[in-house]
């Protein structure tokens, strides 16, 4: 039986059980490793056994892998040669999916989820890099998710050590998309290439594309050397500042501009991905939007752990505690029936007017005379649902954003995708001070995903709507 066959076995080892994908040096199998009771992956080398320029690079990637050890980074188990001369590698079988596959099947990712990703790749670049190690073809393709989260860095088959990477004048490889400028002009590369890499795919996880998209090689290449890509910011409005930072500095041209090391590059966006609860709070409707769904608890940024926990069954809370609750829940009350008595009636009652959570702005229940307050001469104006609902266009913008990026699984790509570009530019009209044109364009975008969901390319959400909505109304 020959190699690269089913059920073909390796040196009385390791079968061969099922073709999982092929790359730039080989094809990959799921096998199973018979002496340890296992299951691994098998790399077999592509080219014919007598090619000894491609055996010898194969062999490199063996040694160059083997010397790494890192939880980022997919574990090599052996290597050896085939009974016909064919050099195969043994390693680390990750299940799960490539963020090719995910960024493909989702389009852009939640930028939480992006920052996350993107710190355990980071994390494995930098143990490489400490290892004297350069990936030089870091790309979604080669970033395993498993099945548990973890990020596996695999394939260096075109990795070279630091020291001869600098020195060897060898053409540039890798793959175009993701190829720093340094490396299309088949400069000496070294760490920052990869840094490079991994600003391309962490741009191509919030955009929806890589920073050049194009079929064109040299055209990409050409643009890589000396074109900036879009803001990422113009695309994707929720993504945190820092973040967006951090990845257009990753986009440097020159190699010294870019961050100088991988472990603070994985830091920072572990940092990122662990402001997302915070930015989350940040981005939930206003009290008043009586419409959205309410969170259970809001926890402040800087309360101690301590401060989060139940009391106890059967705990009595603190005297203050409960007065201070009673005078929250009467004012509360007040403002209700307040609104049930003097509000707008012709107004739509789907949503509220935004109302102040600060006791310090809030009129104490004691401070009324009456169950029902009376209007006073000279009333301070109270405004109007629809006023509520239009006022402050540049937070309803950016929470469409962030709304819309919850959608990204519930959405045809194509239709996604043109709902984030559309978002961008009703956030551009708005901090352009032209609410009349965002209007427009929310109303615009609004029957675009009536119709989608009419026919059964989005399976919809109150929130997205409702928020459309009230920037239709701002205008």
């Amino acid at each position: 039986m020959g190699v690269g066959v089913k059920g073909a076995m390796l040196v009385d080892r390791y079968s061969l059980v099922e073709p999982l994908g092929s790359g730039g040096m080989g094809q990959v199998w799921r096998g199973w490793d018979s002496a340890l009771g296992r299951e691994v992956a098998v790399k077999l080398l592509a080219a014919s056994p007598g090619d000894e320029g491609a055996a010898e690079r194969f062999r490199y990637e063996a040694h160059t892998a083997a010397r790494l050890t890192h939880a980022n980074i997919a574990a090599i188990y052996d290597f050896g040669h085939a009974a016909d001369g064919h050099p195969f590698l043994v390693m680390e079988l990750v299940r799960g999916r490539s963020l090719a596959e995910i960024r493909a099947a989702q389009g852009q990712l939640a930028w939480e989820r992006a920052a996350d990703l993107g710190a355990q790749a980071a994390s494995a670049l930098a143990a490489a890099h400490a290892a004297g190690v350069v990936h030089r073809d870091i790309k979604p393709a080669n970033l395993l998710l498993s099945d548990d989260g973890v990020v596996k860095v695999v394939d260096f088959g075109i990795a070279q050590l630091a020291e001869h990477a600098a020195a060897d004048g060898s053409p540039a490889l890798g793959t175009a998309a993701y190829t720093a400028p340094e490396q299309a002009l088949r400069h000496p590369v070294g760490p920052a290439a990869d840094l490079y890499a991994l600003g391309c795919v962490l741009y191509e996880l919030l955009a929806g594309q890589p920073p050049f998209p194009s079929q064109d090689i040299a055209g990409v290449l050409y643009r890589h050397v000396h074109d900036h890509p879009a803001p990422l910011d113009g695309i994707r409005p929720d993504v945190p500042p820092l973040l967006v930072r951090t990845v257009h500095a990753l986009l440097a041209k020159n190699p010294a501009d870019r961050p100088g090391d991988a472990a603070d590059i994985s830091r920072q966006l572990a940092a990122v991905a662990a402001e997302a609860p915070a930015q989350a709070t940040r981005l939930l409707p206003p009290v008043g939007d009586a419409t959205a769904p309410l969170p259970s608890i809001s926890v402040a940024a800087d309360e101690s752990p301590l401060s989060r926990r139940r009391p106890r069954q059967g705990a009595r809370l603190p005297l203050p505690l409960v007065l201070g609750g009673l005078v929250a829940v009467g004012a509360a009350l007040l403002t209700v029936l307040f609104l049930l008595a003097y509000g707008d009636s012709s107004e739509d009652t789907t949503t509220s007017p935004a109302s102040s959570a600060s006791p310090a702005t809030s009129e104490p229940a004691s401070s009324s005379s009456s169950p029902v307050p009376t209007r006073s001469p000279t009333p301070t104006p109270t405004p109007s649902v629809k006023q509520a609902a239009t006022q402050d266009p540049a937070t309803l913008a950016r929470r469409l954003s962030a709304a819309l990026a919850a959608q990204s699984g519930s959405m045809e790509p194509d239709l996604y995708r043109d709902a984030q570009k559309k978002a961008a530019e009703i956030n551009k009209k708005v901090q352009a001070g032209d609410t009349a044109k965002a209007a427009d364009k929310a109303r615009d975008l609004r029957q675009r995903l009536a119709d989608a969901r009419q026919k059964g390319q989005w399976s919809g959400d109150s929130q997205v709507m409702r928020l459309l909505n009230q920037l239709a109304a701002s205008g």
